[in-house]
């Protein structure tokens, strides 16, 4: 009975939490709103704060760096033709671009499938094909990876490398960085792709819907004492829950900042 006495507290209050982000759920999904319109918000509060910081190299990436290099990737794949609902697949490394990437992805409804660089031949094409890509959008640094495997990826598949000098940087710097026209989002559908570990076979893409990810990221924010003033050191892989949403959402969604 005592323990039950000196617990409640701490019982109650978890309650009240979960019943406040579900009622924020309901909201969310009412007011049409997704995580790309919820990261504005965020923009919006913070412009000058640091949102990412690229460990590797020393790069300080503000929220509106991130949204303007967000909204160049939005406008450009815009005038490409990609509509809601088609996927785009991401083969690179971790950092604030890889971010800024599937977010700008994410703002015109495209969703990305966030694939492990680690991954060669069959299993890299084995993602791409599971995820049923449109593209795939690869660093210069895994080039050799895409080529490895480009006789086992569908020629269909649209390879697009970005790097420095590559034809996606360049269309980039004259791209537009205003935020292309605002989506009334669906907080219920895929937001990301990410895949299974393949312990057990083949990995497999599992959709992570808005709901999720801002219900994963809100979680963690409010049991984790965190504040705005937290600072994430996030050293696990991006393509994968943990990193890619428990860490990278504390800084699109909650104004911390997280360093790679």
């Amino acid at each position: 009975m005592l323990v039950v006495v000196k617990t409640l507290p701490r019982d109650a209050n978890a309650l009240m939490t979960v019943v406040r982000l579900k009622r924020t759920l309901r909201a969310h999904a009412r007011n049409k709103k997704g995580v790309p319109s919820l990261f504005y918000e965020t923009c919006n509060a913070y412009p000058n704060k640091t949102c990412f910081i690229d460990v590797v190299g020393d790069k300080y990436w503000s929220f509106t760096d991130v949204d303007e290099y967000s909204n160049r990737i939005a406008n450009y794949f815009l005038s490409q033709g990609y509509q809601p609902g088609d996927t785009v697949a991401i083969f690179a490394e971790s950092s604030g671009q890889y971010v800024s990437t599937w977010l700008g992805l994410s703002k015109i409804g495209v969703v990305p499938a966030l694939i492990n660089f680690n991954l060669r031949l069959e299993s890299l094409a084995h993602c791409v094909a599971a995820a049923n890509v449109k593209a795939i959008i690869y660093t210069s640094e895994l080039r050799s990876a895409v080529e490895e495997a480009d006789s086992l990826i569908s020629q269909n598949v649209i390879r697009i490398e970005q790097g420095p000098n590559t034809s996606l940087d360049n269309a980039l710097l004259s791209s537009s960085a205003a935020r292309p026209p605002l989506l009334d989002y669906d907080f219920n559908a895929p937001l990301i792709f990410i895949y299974t570990s393949g312990t057990t076979g083949l990995p497999k893409a599992a959709k992570v819907v808005h709901s999720r990810y801002f219900y994963m990221v809100n979680t963690v924010h409010k049991f984790g004492g965190m504040s705005t003033d937290s600072v994430i050191y996030d050293t696990l892989p991006l393509y994968h829950s943990a990193g890619g949403i428990l860490g990278v959402g504390q800084a699109l969604l909650q104004g911390k900042y997280a360093i790679r």
